[in-house]
């Protein structure tokens, strides 16, 4: 029995030997095994990492160049739009100059008109000034040949007996008196009506103004040759002049 366990004892330690190089070549073979795929692993990795970062670059370097060139563009259009905005602007610059030039063109044609206007407001003022001054001299001239006449015909007359004077005469002086009296108007509508002494139970010879059928005035020679005046509508009478005219 001793001897059985004895023979059996070397043969237990070294299958256990046996099984202890087994188990650390299992053990290698295993870390071995590990160590592989560690590094496989690692090399997939790398590779992946590799891609990636190839990927990447490459994603960002289109990212990049799309960049650049979306700015490239971008400055291209700006420049566009600031080449627009310049001849928008020199454009604008030159209406407004045209619009500056036509106003002042306006300006200088209402200018010449109010000039030409002034000039004819002066040039008529100046006509009526001097048709004024021929309209004033014209009338003195005939004022003057008036008086120069009645002086005439004054000295002519003054041998005329006012105290036996006909009809006509009369009349004629009564017409040239109230043609020198300017309150009468519409002197060439007046007419003159002779009534004879005691016609009308009158002391004198009288003569009546009339306009329209009515008398406004009528006059008469008193018993001193004197040429009177009685306004319508009042009983008194006033001599006018001794001085026979015509």
């Amino acid at each position: 029995m001793t001897e059985n366990n004895e023979q059996k004892e070397p043969q237990t330690r070294g299958e256990r030997h046996q099984e202890t190089q087994q188990n650390t070549e299992q053990k290698e073979n295993n870390h071995n095994q590990m160590s592989k795929k560690k590094k496989t692993a690692m090399i997939i990795a790398a590779v992946i990492s590799v891609i990636i970062i190839i990927g990447g670059s490459y994603f960002i370097y289109h990212e990049i160049s799309s960049a650049k060139k979306l700015k490239e563009e971008a400055q291209q259009e700006q420049q566009v739009a600031s080449s627009q905005d310049l001849a928008a602007s020199k454009e604008a610059a030159t209406a407004s100059k045209d619009v500056n030039e036509a106003q002042s063109d306006d300006q200088k044609a209402d200018k010449a008109e109010q000039s030409a206007a002034n000039e004819e407001s002066t040039a008529a003022s100046m006509d009526k000034a001097t048709s004024a001054e021929e309209s004033d001299a014209q009338r003195a001239e005939e004022e003057a040949k008036e008086s120069s006449e009645k002086s005439s015909s004054s000295a002519e007359k003054s041998d005329v007996d006012t105290k036996n004077l006909t009809q006509a005469q009369l009349t004629d002086w009564v017409k040239a008196t109230v043609k020198k009296d300017d309150t009468v108007k519409n002197q060439s509508e007046l007419t003159y009506q002779f009534v004879a002494m005691n016609e009308e139970g009158n002391k004198y010879p009288l003569v009546k103004v009339q306009e329209n059928g009515q008398t406004i005035q009528t006059y008469r020679v008193n018993g001193s040759g004197e040429l009177q005046e009685q306004p319508e509508g009042q009983s008194d009478w006033q001599t006018v002049t001794d001085s026979y005219y015509e």
